[in-house]
């Protein structure tokens, strides 16, 4: 006799972390420059770009998918070339022109060590 495997959540939450995982490396691939971006600009807002991934890599996920659509890089590096981490810490001061400003707004506000 076979035995089915039943569905679960907790399969679901492995299976979707792992889908999650290999969309990942594919965009760090895909978008290297871009990553670089993102990180600097997680940096900026006081934060470990590393930890961002290990704690929270949906969002990160999400927030690099977003940046490599962005059509202002060369905008984005070159305001980043003015700031140093932490002088730069809420939405009101991210780039109006910034896709992810809301979501590295909230992810400072939640994993800020201040």
């Amino acid at each position: 006799m076979v035995a089915f495997l039943t569905p679960s959540p907790l399969l679901d939450g492995v299976v979707e972390f792992w889908e999650d995982m290999y969309f990942l490396s594919g965009l760090m691939s895909a978008g290297a420059d871009r990553h670089e971006l993102l990180s600097r600009q997680i940096e900026v807002l006081g934060l470990d770009p590393n930890e961002v991934v290990r704690t929270e890599p949906g969002i990160f996920v999400n927030l690099h998918r977003v940046c490599v659509q962005c059509d202002a890089r060369a905008q984005c590096e070159a305001d980043l070339n003015k700031k140093t981490p932490k002088n730069h810490r809420n939405a009101q001061a991210m780039p109006n022109y910034c896709p992810n400003a809301a979501t590295l707004d909230m992810l400072s506000s939640l994993l800020s060590p201040d």
